[in-house]
This record gives C-alpha cells, sequence and structure tokens, in this order.
C-alpha cells in the first residue's frame, strides 16, 4: 500500500507546487495529473516539468444561458477506475478536490435543469447525494494506492463560521476546513493516511545579516486546534517542513 496524501490551504499557499514537486523524484511519463480546471494544469512546476494534465471540465456548464451538460463526473471516474491498469503509473495527482466536488454537483443539478441545490425539487436529498458522489469520487481515487500507486490530492481551504463549532467543539479537521459543501467535509481526511497544510510564512528578520527574509512556503506537519495534521508513521516535532514532497517523505521514511 502506498502513501495517500491531501494537502489543504487557501489558494496560492503553494499546494499545486507541492504536488508538481513530485517530478524531482519521478519522470513526469510516471505521474498522472487530473485537473478539473484548465488553471490548475497551468501551475508553476507542472509546465516547468512538463506534467500533462487530463482536463476534466464541464465546458458547457452555463445555467445563465440555460445549458446545463455535465459528464466531467462520469468521465472522471472512468479514468479512475482505468488507472488501476495503468502500469506506468507511479504517482497520481487531483487537483484539485474542491473543484472536482462541482463536478458531482453538476451531476446532480443537470436533470433539474438547476442552478444550485434550492432550484431542486429537494434540496436535502440533493446534499445527501453529493455526499456519496464526493465519496465516491475520493474513495475511487484513494483507492489507486492499492494498486502501488502514490496519490495526492489538493484541497482548497475554509476557516470555520464564527460559531460553526460552538454546539459540538472542534470538528475533525480543526478550525480550517476543506472547502466543500456538505457533511462529508468532516470525513475528509479520514481517507488519507497524511493531512498536511500549505502555508506561506511571513518574512522573518536575520540577526546575522541584519535584512529581512524572504516567504516562505512550508506545509504544517504538526497538529494543533485550528489545523489537525497527521503524518503516517511519523513522529512529528517540527511545526513545519519545506514544501516538498522530497521533504515530507523524508519525515514519512524517519530519515
Amino acid at each position: 500500500m502506498k502513501e495517500t496524501i491531501v494537502v489543504i490551504g487557501p489558494p496560492n499557499t503553494g499546494k499545486s507546487n507541492f504536488l508538481g514537486s513530485t517530478a524531482e523524484h519521478f519522470k513526469s511519463s510516471e505521474i498522472r495529473l487530473l485537473c478539473p480546471l484548465p488553471r490548475e494544469a497551468a501551475s508553476h512546476l507542472y509546465v516547468k516539468y512538463s506534467i500533462e494534465a487530463e482536463l476534466f471540465s464541464d465546458d458547457d456548464w452555463m445555467p445563465d444561458l440555460k445549458s446545463y451538460e455535465a459528464s466531467a463526473y462520469r468521465k472522471l471516474l472512468e479514468r479512475l477506475r482505468e488507472l488501476r491498469s495503468d502500469d506506468e503509473a507511479k504517482v497520481i495527482l487531483f487537483d484539485n478536490g474542491t473543484d472536482g466536488q462541482a463536478l458531482a454537483s453538476h451531476e446532480l443539478l443537470g436533470p433539474h435543469k438547476a442552478a444550485g441545490p434550492k432550484e431542486t425539487p429537494d434540496s436535502r436529498g440533493y446534499y445527501g447525494e453529493l455526499k456519496f458522489k464526493t465519496q465516491t469520487m475520493i474513495k475511487a481515487l484513494t483507492s489507486l494506492a492499492s494498486y502501488g500507486k502514490i496519490v495526492i490530492c489538493a484541497w482548497h481551504a475554509q476557516a470555520m463560521k464564527e460559531g460553526e463549532a460552538s454546539d459540538r467543539g472542534i470538528a475533525f479537521e480543526g478550525g480550517v476546513l476543506p472547502a466543500m459543501d456538505g457533511s462529508y467535509r468532516e470525513q475528509l481526511a479520514g481517507q488519507f493516511s497524511t493531512v498536511v497544510y500549505s502555508k506561506l510564512l511571513p518574512p522573518q528578520f536575520d540577526a546575522q545579516t541584519k535584512k529581512m527574509g524572504d516567504y516562505r512556503y512550508v506545509l504544517q506537519v504538526k497538529p494543533d486546534k485550528e489545523r489537525h495534521a497527521k503524518v503516517a508513521g511519523a513522529r512529528v516535532e517540527q511545526e513545519y517542513i519545506d514544501n516538498n514532497f522530497g521533504a515530507l517523505m523524508r519525515l514519512i521514511d524517519g530519515s
């Protein structure tokens, strides 16, 4: 069984660069990059290392124009199943899960010609089905680890709304939650062996050079009340490591 990793963080904190850094350890031909939107495919390291993206996008989903065509979610599931027998593939990258869930939403809304759940006959039933489809997507992705592949998923983050945890304490993920609709976000972290958070640390003053340093892209690997990180099989002492696949694998391997 290979690693399953999810990196959660706000936009522009280095999630895609973390995924792209796998190309420093594997040939680009051994990496499969799945993207629901073209913007992720254009990320710096994907381009630098010539990692070709497979796009799964509902281009004709335009409710304002009364167009509700949605087929990308099903195509994504079919591709994930195909990857089980792709012997050349060593690493599966999914960038990102937030937009992936949007494809599942389109799949549910399309038959009702609805732009949102409030326009469906049963909005409560919609969220139940969305949870099931999101779970199906994530299980199809993470199950590839049992076929000898490293699986890494990026997911946008959102802060917990004020008062959201007042009645139930802190959710499993802490106060920083994966950006998604529905209650599955409380179960997402449990589907991956390693959960890390991307952050951008501000410059620090260097007493030796007497100059301000640069911004630093890092992964938070030690849990706190806001971010419930976990690293498979590792005893984590430091709060942050460099935002790099190699740095995380050294931590997991204990080297």
